[in-house]
């Protein structure tokens, strides 16, 4: 009988040190895809626009912005103007955003009625690269290819920039081993 009240004194006890050492781990970042080291000051260079509406121009302000954020967030790097300063430069360009009307149809399970709804499919590709400028060897580069189809009352240029920076943010924050 007493067998049977030490079971659950030791699983508490158990769960007591399981939740302690979960606590009391720190958290590390991940480790960086691509190779930094010896990158201590950077130049992040306006993205080339190959399009030439003021939308693409903005997507390529705004995508910049956030790329700069993400290397200050790190902490490792100093950003510096010009590439006579940097250790390694990073260089981006627009290749192509799209919003196409386009309608699609949606099919109520409960009733089958279809009804046309109007929307808007939307890609956003860009591209972006980090040179080390002593050598130009490239030490990692990524392509963005987005698409979606958003309903006419969702869809904004707000939105697809929003998109453009999060992706972009999301991917350059896993290559340099930033959370």
């Amino acid at each position: 009988m007493k067998t049977n009240n030490i079971l659950p004194k030791l699983f508490s006890l158990f769960i007591a040190l399981l939740l302690f050492a979960c606590a009391s781990t720190p958290k590390t970042p991940d480790a960086p895809l691509w190779d930094t080291q010896g990158i201590q000051r950077v130049a992040v260079m306006p993205f080339e626009v190959i399009g030439q509406s003021e939308f693409e121009h903005r997507v390529a302000i705004e995508i910049r912005s956030a790329a700069l954020e993400c290397f200050q967030e790190t902490g490792r790097f100093i950003i510096v103007e010009t590439i006579d300063q940097a250790d390694a430069i990073l260089r981006g360009e627009i290749i192509d955003i799209m919003a196409r009307s386009s309608a699609h149809t949606r099919v109520y399970s409960d009733t089958g009625v279809r009804e046309a709804v109007p929307g808007y499919d939307r890609t956003i590709i860009f591209s972006y690269s980090l040179t080390r400028t002593s050598d130009n060897s490239i030490v990692g580069e990524n392509s963005v290819y987005d698409n979606a189809w958003y309903e006419a009352s969702q869809y904004s240029q707000e939105g697809a920039i929003n998109v453009s920076k999060w992706e972009l943010s999301r991917r350059l924050r896993k290559a340099l081993g930033a959370r």
